[in-house]
């Protein structure tokens, strides 16, 4: 039986030719120092991530209710704990 991701991949393979979507498959492997770069290019204000909407964790099912019906213009992130006081 396959995986519900592979279940999800084949349903969207077989709607891609009808609805002018594509489905690629991405495989990225991050290097600390790719990431200490990044976040000093944001925390420098150079990059400015693209944030829509920002939720807690307990509106996990919202956010994805605004993906899915395509009410976002950016990314949208899920805050699984706080941050620590800086």
């Amino acid at each position: 039986m396959p995986s519900r991701s592979h279940a999800g991949a084949g349903h969207a393979r077989l709607l891609s030719p009808f609805v002018g979507q594509r489905l690629t498959f991405i495989v990225n492997r991050e290097r600390r120092s790719d990431l200490e770069r990044r976040r000093r290019l944001v925390d420098e204000g150079t990059v400015k991530p693209a944030v829509d909407t920002v939720y807690p964790l307990a509106q996990a099912a919202e956010a994805v209710q605004n993906l899915v019906a395509g009410h976002t213009q950016g990314k949208v992130a899920v805050v699984v704990h706080d941050p620590p006081a800086q």
